[in-house]
């Protein structure tokens, strides 16, 4: 289930993911970047949407319990 979202520079093609780490409480950390500008849904209502088109996208973290 998806807790919150956080990206930086701030993504409307595609989304991913390329590290996630689980901490000590068994929460998961997925770490990646979103290219255009969109509002993307990484479900249980949390959302990040990005402001930035070029060709790096977006820094991206989402935490999942």
């Amino acid at each position: 289930t998806a807790q919150w979202s956080r990206t930086v520079t701030g993504g409307s093609s595609d989304s991913l993911f390329s590290s996630i780490a689980v901490d000590s409480s068994g929460n998961v950390y997925a770490a990646g970047r979103m290219e255009g500008i969109a509002q993307y849904s990484f479900g249980n209502d949390v959302t990040a949407t990005g402001v930035y088109d070029g060709d790096d996208g977006n820094a991206l973290l989402v935490k999942y319990k």
